[in-house]
């Protein structure tokens, strides 16, 4: 067995590369892909877009957008391998660029102990991926819509988007501005209302090149909860996806909120994989060591 990794010039060039691999399994590379594929057309800087090859062959990939984590996506028996070219991404940017690891649950776990001994592990959160296997043609209950979110919104969804991030357990690097502003130019956001009043946000993209849509930062007010909404906003931008030429639909949920999992799936959503977050701590310095 030869491995090595193959840095990729550019996003196309990643997506062309792993194409195959999305081809044979829908959900192959899925989060790496959705990511790759914002970059297309934009210059890299310290972006790392690439793949693990074995004697010609893409067995994985490794793709990094400081100072984000850095998403793996590969089989158990390459777990060595990898944790070496994480050590090597740390040395080379610092913890400030490489805050910790993304991938399917077994393995950053694995990748995690075997990094052990070079940085302390500061928090895990564990994610649970769905896709929509709902009714593609239903509706929404009678005087509920939903509808595109526009500049006119802007000011609803900073407040809703700093809210969801502060519910939920995982840190947030980027421009909340910035985030927003983007996704209302290229019609990402939508808002759920009854009666007029808007009730729940949800952003639903499909990257470029990408078949599969994924919703996310879907999010109703605490005095709102628990009539059902967020079920209804990610079955309903799933259905706008799905006409948008999606063929399939994700999206993600915290394992340690059985009420949020309990709710997608009530609307038809179905397990795919479980997923991890993992973050260090800088409280070792075997990373650094030259």
């Amino acid at each position: 067995m030869t491995l090595k990794l193959r840095p990729h010039p550019s996003a196309k060039s990643w997506l062309d590369a792993t194409a195959h691999r999305r081809r044979a399994d829908p959900f192959a590379d899925l989060t790496p892909a959705r990511i790759v594929g914002r970059y297309v057309g934009r210059q890299l800087k310290d972006e790392c877009f690439a793949t693990l090859e074995n004697e010609g062959e893409i067995v994985g990939v490794l793709v990094h957008t400081p100072p984000w984590n850095v998403l793996i996506d590969a089989e158990m028996k390459f777990v060595p391998f990898v944790a070496e070219l994480v050590r090597q991404r740390y040395r080379e940017l610092g913890h400030a660029s490489v805050p910790g690891i993304t991938g399917k649950l077994a393995f950053v776990d694995a990748l995690a102990a075997n990094l052990q001994n070079d940085v302390a592990l500061s928090a895990r959160y564990p994610n649970r991926l769905y896709a929509f296997a709902g009714n593609a043609e239903g509706s929404l209950p009678a005087a509920t819509r939903l509808r595109p979110a526009t500049i006119q919104d802007r000011s609803l969804l900073l407040d809703w988007t700093r809210a969801f991030w502060r519910d939920v357990e995982t840190p947030f690097f980027g421009d909340i501005e910035r985030l927003v502003d983007s996704a209302i130019v290229g019609g990402l956001f939508d808002l759920l209302e009854v009666e007029g009043i808007p009730v729940c946000m949800g952003r639903g993209e499909r990257a470029h090149g990408a078949t599969i849509g994924h919703i996310g930062l879907i999010y109703t007010p605490g005095s709102l909860r628990g009539r059902g909404y967020a079920g209804e906003i990610s079955a309903a931008i799933a259905r706008r996806l799905f006409r948008e030429g999606a063929s399939n639909v994700t999206l993600y949920t915290e394992l340690s909120n059985p009420a949020s999992n309990r709710a997608y799936q009530r609307v038809g959503y179905r397990f795919v994989c479980d997923d991890a977050q993992i973050y260090f701590a800088e409280t070792k310095s075997g990373f650094c060591q030259s």
